[in-house]
């Protein structure tokens, strides 16, 4: 007679892992607010003085984390500066300047610090061209670079990451930017 085989252990360590995994998964579904700092104001006296104020509870607390949903920057920028981007010398730092300026001038209303910036160029190497994969992908790549170093308030240098992207669907020398920012 045959006794429990490794088909047998197969099944409880499969079951095993799945326990496991559920584990994993409901122990990641935690929410984290921030607590209020100070408690929410009293309720109005009425005509006799209590002996302790009520306070009422705050509706929800924020959460902590990044906002879901983007926010689409388009920079005002022509193929002159893709061109001088990939120049060098004083043409190349003017491009970085009016990039860093244009970004100033679409965030002027922003209170958030930014947490995750993408950056999309087309780059076709004349005004009028079709767009060129490998440098639009340069020109967004350096235009990424330029706002990374540009020292702006709501984009820290700490942010997630900047990363340059391909955008084909621009005219030539077009330059955009997709910022995900902190809730809080």
């Amino acid at each position: 007679m045959r006794g429990p085989g490794v088909t047998h252990l197969a099944g409880w360590l499969f079951a095993d892992l799945l326990l496991v995994l559920v584990l994993i998964v409901l122990g990641g579904q935690t929410v984290h607010t921030v607590q209020d700092a100070a408690p929410a104001p009293a309720a109005r006296a009425s005509a006799a003085p209590s002996a302790t104020p009520s306070t009422t509870p705050s509706a929800a607390a924020p959460r902590i984390g990044m906002d879901p949903v983007s926010k689409r920057l388009k920079l005002l920028v022509s193929q002159d500066v893709a061109d001088d981007l990939r120049g060098s010398g004083s043409a190349r730092e003017a491009a970085r300047r009016r990039i860093n300026k244009e970004v100033d001038r679409v965030l002027a209303g922003e209170k958030r610090r930014g947490a995750m910036i993408f950056v999309w160029g087309s780059d076709g190497g004349c005004a009028g061209c079709a767009a060129d994969s490998d440098r639009s992908s340069r020109y967004a790549d350096a235009a990424a670079e330029a706002i990374l170093r540009g020292h702006h308030r709501l984009l820290p240098r700490d942010a997630a990451f900047y990363r340059g992207y391909i955008d084909l669907s621009g005219g030539s020398g077009a330059l955009r930017m997709e910022v995900f920012f902190y809730n809080a």
